[in-house]
């Protein structure tokens, strides 16, 4: 089963993590990380989704920030080996 997608709640993170823009650029260093790191695997985008279950797009939009990773799918990027 896969995880409920979420979106920026910007209100919500204002109040909780402090400005929008640095939880921003905190999602953006998490997909740029998640990305580089299936690179160096030598790993495709579609290759990854198949891997953990979820459309190439989702992917995408993880690695460029368009949406924050759960803690599932990011342990999902670490053990796709």
């Amino acid at each position: 089963m896969s995880p409920k997608r979420t979106h920026l709640d910007t209100k919500r993170i204002s109040k909780e993590f402090g400005q929008v823009d640095e939880w921003k650029d905190f999602i953006n260093r998490v997909g740029r990380s998640l990305a580089a790191e299936r690179r160096k695997a030598g790993l495709s985008q579609q290759q990854v989704a198949e891997r953990i279950g979820v459309e190439p797009e989702t992917v995408s939009r993880i690695e460029t920030g368009g949406i924050a990773p759960t803690l599932i799918r990011i342990r999902q990027y670490r053990d796709w080996e």
